[in-house]
């Protein structure tokens, strides 16, 4: 007791001592505002502190606005000089620009950090960085779209239990008191998957609750302390001892504030201890939520688990969040919805306006308003822009310079000294206050009516003083949310709250005023009865039901869309959408039911079909984390092709497609070329020796299988399973792959229904075991064939991997150069640190992934290409003439860069792509309830529209790639013609541009989209290519490319000509593919007559080759290049030779020696009179030097187009050896390192401390 008795007497003697000399030190030093003009001091002891932040203090910040102007100097206490400012330029440089100079006051972070922690209120620098940078996804749009159904769900407990109390007729109701608890509760569970409040009319009140509340009162009671005292009272010993001081204080409010400090504390580790706990024990609920982030402590607990041992955050860092954003979010968003409810009562006018917006949203949507549609309601926004331009909830902030530092300001202002300044000198300490209500409400920027409030200033255009101002804050020309990098995070989120809330209430209830309020001027405004207690905030409105249609929540949305009927309710529709012959069934579904429809699956399942743009792009692109493989397709995969592409998800299907991308690249394929000639010349041969004789038929789809293959596994594995003889022994491994997709589709009511639980069934060996046993010849005969597929691929890898050990010089070379993608895989995967490299399984899995996605949809791609030509004579015939002038001018096999741009050979490509995807549809699956956005609104069976659904967890959603490219929305009434033209206009549609369909290649679905489509689409370009120059060959909607495709049509069409044989029906299965009409539909066959084309006299070049000393060598180069430069002169016309210039000194010389002469001023003068501008001079032997200084187009070389305009490399070399590598001698990526670390010695700041040491 002693002991602390004597501290108490040694601290209260140190701030004696520090309030004396904090007097003195006033008195007799001048301050760096002294000149700045402000209201004068009440006394020496308060100044006008307590006017400034008095709660009733409006008055008098209106009189500082209207007579001193945005840049103001306050008398705080003991005389200290403080700035208040609004002026736009000053605010800028404050929260932007010297953001780093005018840090938050001392005083205000070791408050937020004793009661909140290290959150991201109570850190600065690189640690506030690194906690805004983890928390920005949280905020995000997408992230916001997702939290639309939890804000209503929370919105809807709120309805019902005002519901409950005006049910009997109008009633007072205190609306802070139900905004705060629902403000609460929002941010508990958007921010920490935790729920503080039922918002049942039964209402206990939670102690977090009740200290979140009671924290602004008792800050502002030791606003007195925090500013003045607080520094000097944490540097009283360890946390221990102040605490043992608070205990012993004999002023209540500290004792208050330390119990409320205790309970955030207590309450925020305790919600965090147990989300750890459950994520420890396995509690699969917190396991999802943390791995999908769908809360700020989530993603936070996520993204610290993922990051490295030097990145990871604290404990306490995260878990200050908690009361970082509950207090940051609660009573903010609380009192600014107490205002706009206010308001709306104030003004019935606008309270009917806005209720009318909101019910005609609600009927077209059928019930609560889509997340899109939400944030674009005119009058909605307009409202809360205006309530919180003329309403902030936070009045002003705070910062102090740590450095003395120049302050400019937008417009001068004028001293006491007469005299005007365009900026101020602030010195370091200064207390400076930015009002962010002062500038909301200028009038030089929002005009004489910036103090009423006036949403309709939102429903047009800005004024020009609005923009021209501009204003630093992150929201609509507003300071409301600050600006700068510790503007409020979570405005977005702000917005959307307050959004929801209003849709709600306004929709439902009248509101008018009850009791007069007054609005307190506190830390964060709020209301209080007028006379009443100023301490306690209420609001009270009276409220009374507003009749209003019929509700629809959006959860009924999901059983309500149009759909075609069932047949049955044990086989729904799908027998008819995956019937081989079912055309016509989806045609109809186009045609009757537009690009969303419902179809009821087996034993009545509801499943979603889609094609509309706006749905796929959510599918397959910005949440496709969301929707996933199907269970069944993901099990079927992993269970037939092991953990290659096909068979896995997230992370490690990101990290093999990275590692495979390199050989998908334009430079992989430019060195492929050769050898897909070379394999697709063999089977030209083949058919050449087929046709000597005269036109014969010959089935295309045997043959096209065959190359597909060989294509496939020689740029794929460097392996060969062909010669493409007409010898033909069918490999294994090819019989394998063929019976794949007939054998599974036979299994597709199995693997729906019963694989997933089957794969459960014990180890692989006993699975295996009991499909030998299984009396369905399908299953055993799939079983057959993963065997072949894994025993083959494993051959492959191990041969590889066996000649590579062995020392095999030609293998080491091969994946040494990554000349196929098992030889990239495998260079990778030995380069790769330990912790990244694949399992071998993963490497060989990747042979009958690829090898299946790229053989069956090529070949049938091809093949529909030569179908289609065989029956457009006329297009044959124009694309052979291509290819034959090609190969003319190329005097051989036409170049990669050629044959991709061939235009007529691209157009046919895309056309057959389009109109004749191999692959017509791809299936995913939501792994938790969903809204889907949509391009355009449906009809539900109701016969309301909308422009979102809801899709519940689990809905097998199918995306109807086929239908995409074929919808007559986009391409037009034609789009079920063949029409190559369509490609060679120039322009696509409008309606193709603006919809913004998300496939990776010319607005088509056929290769999908987002981080699961078709890597190998240029792969099967190049295949369909080649092969139209000797047959045809197309696109491979999986791990082949378009360039593959076009270089079989190359060879193929450009030797031969083909005509229609016999009538076959394309069977729409998992890959389209041609059968005989009347004919076992399991054979896919595709007979034709081929027979030789009109020969082509294409000549090829080979130089003649002699022997040549290294003296001749350097003859020829020498004569060669001063004969070059000679004739290139003469004959070569230059865009610079109808510049005036300068006339010629000589032909050899130029102008050279007098625009270099050291006395050369009047020739220079002459030049610039002369030429005005530009000119151009001719340098030695005749070359062409631009003279110029042409203010454009100076600044394009030195400026816009300074990586173009280069210093020439003569200068370089010499700067380089004259000076080594300094700055001038430095070029690109060097320049500009060195010129950023030379930056600062020559800032403002370094060369004001110059002039003040030159003068000494």
């Amino acid at each position: 007791m002693g002991i602390t008795l004597l501290a108490a007497q040694y601290g209260a003697l140190y701030l004696l001592s520090y309030t004396l000399w904090k007097i003195l030190r006033r008195v007799f030093v001048k301050g760096g505002l002294d000149q700045v003009a402000g209201p004068p001091s009440e006394s020496y002891l308060k100044g006008v502190f307590a006017r400034v932040f008095d709660p009733n203090g409006w008055d008098f910040h209106r009189m500082m606005w209207e007579t001193y102007g945005p840049v103001t100097k306050l008398k705080g206490l003991f005389g200290e000089d403080m700035l208040y400012t609004y002026d736009p330029k000053a605010m800028h440089h404050i929260l932007v620009k010297d953001q780093n100079v005018f840090q938050p006051a001392e005083t205000g972070i070791m408050s937020i950090k004793l009661i909140f922690g290290n959150g991201l209120l109570g850190t600065v620098g690189n640690k506030h960085k690194r906690q805004r940078k983890l928390l920005n996804p949280v905020f995000s749009i997408a992230h916001m779209r997702q939290m639309v159904p939890m804000f209503y769900n929370i919105s809807h407990k709120l309805e019902n239990s005002l519901v409950n109390q005006v049910k009997n007729g109008t009633k007072e109701i205190d609306m802070v008191f139900w905004m705060g608890r629902t403000a609460l509760e929002l941010i508990g569970q958007a921010g920490f998957g935790h729920s503080f409040d039922d918002l049942s009319e039964d209402y206990h009140e939670h102690y977090y609750s009740s200290a979140l509340k009671g924290l602004i009162p008792i800050g502002f009671k030791l606003s007195f302390f925090r500013v003045y005292f607080l520094k000097h009272f944490m540097k009283l010993g360890p946390a221990s001892f102040r605490r043992t001081l608070v205990n012993f204080v004999p002023v209540k409010a500290f004792h208050q504030m330390r119990d409320i400090v205790d309970t955030l504390h207590e309450t925020s580790l305790d919600i965090y201890r147990s989300k750890k706990k459950a994520l420890l024990e396995g509690n699969q609920e917190v396991t999802e939520q943390i791995s999908k982030g769908k809360d700020i402590l989530s993603i936070l607990m996520k993204q610290n688990m993922e990051a490295s041992e030097d990145d990871q955050l604290d404990e306490e860092e995260i878990y200050a969040q908690i009361s970082t954003f509950t207090f940051a979010g609660m009573d903010t968003t609380s009192n600014a919805l107490s205002r706009t409810l206010w308001l709306l009562a104030q003004n019935k006018d606008a309270q009917s306006r806005l209720r009318s917006e909101l019910r005609e949203a609600m009927r077209k949507a059928g019930g609560d308003i889509p997340y899109d549609e939400l944030v674009s309601l005119p009058y909605l926004d307009a409202i809360c822009r205006e309530t919180l331009r003329l309403y902030s909830p936070v009045n002003q902030l705070m910062r102090q310079p740590v450095e003395d530092i120049v302050l400019p300001l937008s417009r001068p202002i004028t001293l006491r000294s007469g005299h005007t300044t365009s900026e101020i000198m602030v010195p370091k300490g200064t207390k400076c206050i930015v009002s962010l209500v002062a500038s909301n409400r200028n009038t030089e920027i929002w005009g004489p009516d910036a103090h009423e409030w006036k949403p309709e200033r939102w429903m047009g255009e800005m004024k020009e003083e609005i923009v021209s101002a501009k204003v630093p804050g992150i929201y609509s020309h507003l300071m409301t949310f600050g600006g700068g990098g510790r503007a409020c995070i979570g405005f977005k989120f702000s917005q959307l709250e307050m959004k929801t809330v209003l849709a709600i209430l306004v929709s439902r209830f009248e509101f008018s005023t009850s009791k007069e309020v007054a609005w307190q001027m506190t830390g964060v405004v709020v209301p209080v009865l007028k006379d009443g207690d100023p301490t306690k905030p209420t609001l009270p409105l009276k409220f009374l039901f507003s009749l209003f249609v019929q509700k629809f929540k959006v959860n009924d949305i999901a059983i309500c869309w149009t759909r075609p009927p069932s047949e049955s309710y044990f086989k729904g529709v799908l027998s008819r959408v995956f019937d081989p012959n079912g055309w016509a069934y989806h045609r109809m579904m186009w045609d009757t039911y537009g690009p969303v429809i419902k179809l009821k699956g087996l034993f009545g399942d509801d499943v979603l079909y889609t094609y509309d743009p706006k749905a796929m792009h959510h599918i397959l692109v910005k949440d496709q984390n969301v929707f996933q493989l199907t269970d069944t397709v993901l099990v079927s995969m992993k269970l037939i092709f092991g953990n290659g592409l096909l068979g896995t998800l997230g992370d490690k299907h990101r990290r093999q497609r990275k590692l495979v991308n390199p050989v998908f690249s334009i430079a992989h394929f430019r060195q492929m070329t050769t050898m897909f000639y070379g394999i697709t010349h063999k089977l030209e041969n083949t058919l050449v020796n087929q046709v000597k004789n005269g036109p014969k038929e010959i089935d295309m789809a045997f043959w096209l299988g065959r190359i597909a293959l060989e294509l496939v596994v020689q740029a794929g594995f460097g392996h060969s399973f062909d010669d493409l003889s007409e010898d033909y022994q069918e490999h294994y491994y090819s019989s394998a792959l063929k019976r794949l997709a007939p054998v599974a589709y036979k299994l597709s009511f199995f693997r729906m229904y019963f694989l997933k639980p089957l794969s459960k069934l014990g180890p692989a060996s006993f699975r295996r075991k009991l499909v030998g046993f299984a009396p369905m010849q399908a299953l055993r005969e799939m079983g057959d064939i993963v065997d072949t597929l894994h025993r083959a691929s494993l051959e492959i890898y191990r041969t590889k991997k066996h000649a590579l050990l062995e020392g095999n010089e030609q293998v080491a070379e091969h994946i040494s150069k990554g000349k196929d993608v098992l030889s990239i895989l495998m260079k990778l995967n030995m380069e790769a640190a330990e912790e990244d490299k694949l399992e071998e399984e993963e490497i060989y899995s990747q042979i009958s992934t690829i090898t299946f996605t790229g053989m069956d949809t090529t070949s049938n791609g091809l093949a529909r290409t030569f179908w289609v030509l065989a029956q457009n004579k006329d297009a044959q015939s124009r694309l052979r003439a291509e290819i034959r002038e090609a190969m003319r001018q190329a005097g051989g096999d036409i170049p990669y860069d050629v044959l991709v741009s061939l235009p007529y050979m691209d157009a046919i490509c895309r056309e057959t792509l389009r109109l004749y995807a191999p692959v017509p549809v791809v299936m995913r699956q939501p792994v938790e309830d969903i809204m889907l956005p949509l391009s355009s609104p449906i009809t539900l069976t109701s016969g309301r529209t909308t422009s979102e659904i809801m899709v519940p967890k689990g809905t097998q959603c199918i995306v109807g790639l086929l239908a995409s490219n074929r919808n007559t929305e986009l391409w037009g009434p034609d789009a079920d013609e063949w029409k190559p033209e369509r490609w060679m206009s120039g322009e696509m549609r409008k309606e193709l541009t603006t919809a913004k369909v998300p496939g990776i290649y010319s607005h088509l679905m056929t290769f999908s989209g987002g981080g699961r489509a078709c890597m190998g689409f240029k792969f099967s370009q190049l295949e369909m290519s080649m092969s139209l120059s000797t047959l045809v060959y197309l696109p491979l909607p999986k791990l082949t490319g378009l360039e593959f495709t076009e270089a079989v049509l190359a060879i193929l069409i450009s030797r031969f000509e083909f005509s229609p044989s016999k009538e076959v029906d394309w069977q729409l299965t998992g890959v389209i593919c041609p059968a005989l009409k009347g004919g076992d539909p399991t054979k896919s066959t595709l007979p034709m007559m081929v027979s030789l084309a009109e020969p082509a006299h294409i000549t090829i070049q080979r130089p003649a080759i002699m022997p040549l000393t290294l003296l001749h060598y350097v003859q020829i180069a020498v004569v060669s290049y001063v004969a070059w430069k000679i004739m290139r002169r003469k004959l070569v016309k230059s865009p610079l030779d109808d510049i005036p210039g300068p006339p010629s000194v000589s032909a050899l010389k130029g102008v050279i020696p007098l625009l270099f002469d050291p006395d050369g001023w009047d020739y220079h003068r002459k030049i610039w009179e002369t030429y005005k501008g530009v000119a151009k001079i001719n340098g030695g032997m005749g070359g062409n030097l631009l003279y110029i200084y042409d203010t454009k187009a100076l600044h394009h070389i030195l400026v816009k187009d300074q990586a173009t305009f280069q210093l020439p490399e003569m200068n370089v070399l010499a700067s380089k050896l004259y000076f080594g590598s300094g700055l001038a001698a430095v070029s690109g990526d060097h320049h500009k390192r060195q010129r950023r670390l030379l930056n600062p010695p020559f800032s403002a700041g370094h060369l004001r401390d110059m002039s003040a040491y030159s003068l000494l």
